[in-house]
């Protein structure tokens, strides 16, 4: 790309003001340190971090209860399921 056809010649433009970096003094300088150095604060810990795979092995571990009851009493629990439908609709009375 040739910049002659972006700024035309003899046309004033902008220019950075590109000048050298001063140093920095005591109190700057230790700020800086502080803010690269920092920890993050006591109070502002995230709490929530690893819960996420304490919950999922918790609903694992409920499904596999359900299942595994499921599996042992499966027509106590079809019988009073069915039951219990019976009851709420009135297809159980005569």
């Amino acid at each position: 790309m040739n910049l002659g056809s972006i700024i035309p010649p003899g046309e004033p433009h902008a220019t950075p003001n590109r000048s050298a970096p001063q140093p920095l003094d005591d109190s700057a300088l230790l700020m800086l340190t502080d803010r690269l150095t920092a920890t993050q604060p006591a109070g502002d810990e995230d709490n929530d971090r690893g819960d996420v795979p304490g919950w999922v092995m918790i609903t694992v571990m409920t499904a596999i209860v359900v299942i595994a009851l499921l599996t042992v009493f499966r027509e106590q629990v079809t019988t009073a399921v069915k039951n219990a439908f019976d009851s709420v609709s009135g297809a159980g009375k005569t």
